[in-house]
């Protein structure tokens, strides 16, 4: 069963990342460096069913370690968390490609 994004958070996120959705399971966690509230903004989500959802977007102003995947076709961004040593990756899909295809072409 599929399950809606915005039927699964009930409250805003604010500064730190409460809440990962990794099929349907939850997963928290806090950045080592936290989102600045003034640079949020609300703007449209677009999910792996080309649904418009409108959620807040947060700004983060940091030197991040990157990684350019050419066969993901998707740019990852690692984030550090509080947890010594751990990380978040964020993964960007490159203009040409989108969530779907990135998920379906994981290979872990």
């Amino acid at each position: 069963m599929e399950v809606p994004f915005h039927y699964i958070i009930y409250e805003t996120l604010p500064a730190d990342l409460k809440l990962l959705i990794i099929n349907e399971y939850f997963v928290g966690f806090k950045f080592m460096n936290s989102a600045k509230k003034k640079y949020s903004k609300r703007s449209t989500f677009i999910d792996k069913n080309n649904r418009k959802i409108k959620v807040t977007m947060m700004r983060m102003v940091d030197f991040f370690r990157f990684f350019n995947d050419t066969q993901l076709k998707a740019s990852v961004f690692f984030i550090d968390l509080t947890l010594n040593g751990t990380y978040a990756a964020l993964v960007v899909p490159h203009n040409d490609n989108n969530p779907k295809n990135i998920v379906n072409n994981l290979n872990v």
